[in-house]
């Protein structure tokens, strides 16, 4: 009936708390269908690498730069219009700025002008201005077309991105919900969950110990843990799952 309430919440709220929110609005005990979906997609690959110490330099050897570049930049640095798509999540904006100087430094007078790079920072110091402009180019393709996003996390809810293969997070979020949400970036296509994409979560011994319990040292299935987390579970599979 038209007048059924109906409620609303994201796919990353746990079972636990989608009780809370029932009981707070007082509809524990109210018949209701419910319709939820495990928050964990199959179509992305997930993988976990040691990063260096919190102490090495960005340009160190072995250092975080050369990993990036190994993952991703030496790709997009070569060829920026026919690279894949990716995310990089930067957990500060000391980490956003590093990339974003280091991609200056390589191919940045490539493209003089700013506003169409193939590349765009989006953090919380953006400028409305600015930001209503990054989101114009997030959707466009041809020459403003977005081929590589340095990103805090303020980006992780509910920014519809289009056609992005790689995530990547230098340091792992402070909760499940946001990697997720995160991972939910990239592989995004019609129909739902057709395009394969892959999230690479960089972390040292200095990141484990605010991490959620055991999932960055878990030699068990991560997409499992993930969808745990949540109150599902996922079978793991050795075609396109995760690296453990």
């Amino acid at each position: 009936p038209s007048n059924a309430p109906m409620l609303c919440m994201s796919a990353t709220i746990g079972k636990a708390d989608q009780i809370k929110v029932k009981e707070d609005l007082g509809m524990v005990h109210r018949k209701c269908e419910v319709i939820d979906s495990n928050p964990v997609m199959p179509n992305i690959f997930l993988a976990k690498l040691r990063r260096p110490s919190n102490q090495k330099g960005f340009y160190e050897p072995s250092g975080l730069k050369d990993i990036l570049c190994g993952l991703f930049l030496n790709e997009f640095i070569l060829d920026p219009f026919n690279s894949r798509k990716a995310i990089i999540f930067c957990k500060n904006e000391l980490d956003l700025i590093q990339v974003y100087e280091f991609l200056e430094l390589e191919i940045g007078k490539q493209f003089p002008n700013m506003r169409s790079r193939p590349w765009v920072q989006y953090h919380g110091s953006t400028g409305e201005r600015t930001l209503s402009w990054i989101h114009h180019r997030l959707k466009s393709d041809g020459d403003l077309e977005v081929k590589l996003l340095l990103s805090t996390y303020k980006i992780v809810m509910g920014v519809d991105l289009k056609d992005f293969d790689l995530a990547i997070f230098i340091r792992p979020p402070n909760t499940i919900p946001c990697l997720v949400q995160g991972l939910g970036r990239v592989g995004r296509s019609l129909p739902f969950g057709s395009r394969k994409a892959a999230g690479v979560i960089l972390y040292n011994d200095e990141d484990i110990k605010p991490n959620a319990p055991g999932m960055l040292t878990t030699s068990a299935c991560l997409k499992n843990k993930l969808a745990d987390s949540f109150g599902y579970s996922f079978a793991h599979t050795n075609d396109w799952c995760c690296s453990n």
